[in-house]
């Protein structure tokens, strides 16, 4: 992983490296040829970055924990499952679309804007 332009190992064998998915329940139709789905999702992923050597599973005291959320669309693909387990819906594919989420500022800036042209508007008048 690359963190403010330094390559940096990720530890898995002590659960340095966590991720959370959640999203809307699909509702499968009936069997058919194919099925799709697109649903809203929101993610969160927690891990500790570490310098060295890749394969231990300790990182110093100068590791940085880094904790990130975003959202997206994630669309999915279904076909038949093949025998023995038909009729039952088989995941062909899943695509996950993260969206930029606006920056805190960004919240303010727009109530801001929008209040100082109602007050421009009511100053003309």
């Amino acid at each position: 992983m690359t963190y403010a332009g330094v390559t940096y190992f990720v530890t898995g064998g002590t659960g340095l490296l966590d991720y959370r998915v959640s999203g809307d329940p699909i509702l499968l139709p009936p069997l058919a040829a194919t099925f799709s789905a697109s649903v809203p999702f929101d993610i969160q992923i927690s891990t500790q970055l570490c310098e060295g050597e890749p394969f231990h599973h300790t990182c110093p005291p100068n590791s940085i924990f880094v904790g990130t959320i975003g959202q997206g669309i994630a669309t999915f693909s279904f076909v038949p499952a093949p025998a023995p387990f038909s009729p039952e819906w088989a995941l062909e594919s899943g695509i996950y679309e993260i969206q930029p989420i606006p920056e805190p500022g960004t919240w303010l800036l727009v109530p801001t804007a929008v209040g100082l042209a109602w007050l421009a508007r009511k100053k003309r008048k």
